[in-house]
């Protein structure tokens, strides 16, 4: 049997209580991790929507339609961690065989 491996990118970026700055962040260590040839990258809690607590606006949601787009594009997976429907530290795995266009 071959060996098989799996390439993780742990990704970290400035995180503010801008959805749109963040979006950008992850969008372009989704590059970064897709010409490291990694499979799989990981974004840390609140990584989208910010440490902003339970006041924050649910509006990372809606950033979701790009950020499956890049993933399309680079086929590159992604763990991602944010807050949104309530629940702080949610997280989505945006996965090959599993992901539906949000």
């Amino acid at each position: 049997m071959k060996d098989q491996y799996l390439g993780i990118a742990t990704c970290q970026h400035d995180i503010s209580g801008d959805v749109k700055q963040n979006l950008s962040g992850i969008l372009s260590q989704m590059k970064i991790a897709k010409s490291k040839r990694a499979d799989l990258a990981h974004f840390p809690e609140c990584n989208l929507s910010g440490y902003g607590g339970l006041d924050i606006p649910e509006i990372s949601r809606e950033a979701y339609p790009e950020l499956y787009r890049e993933y399309k594009k680079l086929g590159v997976e992604v763990i991602l961690q944010s807050w949104y429907d309530g629940n702080l530290n949610k997280a989505d795995l945006f996965r090959k065989e599993k992901m539906k266009e949000p």
